[in-house]
């Protein structure tokens, strides 16, 4: 989806409430190339992509506790940042590569070397959104705390527990704000806990 390809001088940002136990497996990707990917990896939250070497939080997110973790490709101050719950975590230098990737949006699995589907994910997401933009401090943690998410350049949601998004059965998710959809990949699964999430296997 176009709205996706922010080249080589647009920001992006992934927020991501997700739970699991898992070591290493893919949150969110959109990368054949050199667009974004988000990661638990080693235990921590991680995100690579636009020729970034990649960045991983300080401490572990594998604790079967909800997490919301958040990437943010800030091409204004040349850095890629992590949040963890709302908290300013771990900073790396921003590469000049493009964003942009040929690559559908996938949840749970990634496809970047051969395209074939690996790095599945094991555990639950209960909310994904996508701005074409860097999210300010203040902004990750409004969305952090619940209040109402920040809809100003949102680009792609989806909740597990919105009817509207996912009927609580299939392998497709449906954007909220109609610009794409995504695909649910890895024995996806409903659980009605946390207000509705995906679980996978």
């Amino acid at each position: 989806n176009s709205t996706f390809n922010v080249g080589t001088t647009g920001s992006l940002s992934i927020d991501i409430l997700f739970k699991t136990t898992d070591t290493t497996g893919a949150l969110v990707t959109k990368r054949l190339g050199s667009g974004p990917q988000v990661y638990v990896y080693a235990s921590k939250f991680y995100a690579d992509g636009g020729g970034t070497a990649g960045v991983s939080s300080t401490n572990n997110v594998n604790n079967n506790r909800w997490n919301k973790g958040t990437a943010v490709f800030d091409r204004t101050s040349s850095l890629l940042r992590l949040y963890v719950n709302g908290v300013a975590d771990n900073t790396t230098s921003f590469g000049s590569t493009t964003l942009t990737d040929t690559s559908d949006l996938y949840l749970g699995t990634a496809l970047l070397g051969t395209g074939v589907p690996h790095d599945f994910y094991t555990g639950s997401i209960a909310e994904v959104s996508i701005y074409p933009k860097a999210l300010s401090a203040t902004e990750v943690v409004q969305n952090y705390y619940g209040g109402p998410i920040v809809t100003s350049d949102l680009v792609f949601a989806i909740d597990a527990g919105n009817l509207v998004s996912y009927p609580k059965s299939g392998t497709t998710a449906y954007d909220l704000t109609g610009n794409t959809n995504a695909a649910l990949r890895n024995g996806t699964g409903f659980s009605n806990n946390n207000g509705g999430t995906w679980v996978m296997d």
